[in-house]
């Protein structure tokens, strides 16, 4: 990890992060962060999970009685369509949730990057 973090750092803090459940990722980033004394930069970080409950909140106010979406990456994505992936393996985690990203972004209207937080 000493190798690998400063330069995961540097990525992240150029653009904006995809995560699904954001708080799991970004504690083992600040984890390893303070073990190995880096500073802890400021992230803009899109939640795939965050982007399901909006996702959730729109349809109750279309249909009330609908069941939501499950917030886990493989059912949600079942839910919207999209098919199973490799679970638990971190280059296929994050294509999944690319993939889910897409989807939410199309279903919710989203266009610009301000629409995102």
């Amino acid at each position: 990890m000493e190798e690998v973090l400063p330069e995961v750092l540097r990525r992240v803090a150029q653009g904006v992060l995809l995560l699904h459940f954001a708080q799991v990722d970004l504690g083992f980033l600040r984890r390893a962060c303070r073990e190995l004394r880096q500073p802890w930069p400021h992230l803009r970080v899109v939640d795939t999970a965050v982007l399901l409950a909006r996702l959730n909140r729109h349809q109750a106010c279309l249909e009330p009685y609908a069941q939501p979406l499950p917030s886990s990456l493989g059912a949600a994505r079942a839910a919207l369509g999209l098919p199973p992936h490799l679970e638990h393996h971190a280059l296929w985690d994050a294509l999944a949730t690319a993939e889910l990203f897409l989807v939410l972004r199309e279903r919710l209207g989203l266009r610009s990057l301000r629409q995102l937080f």
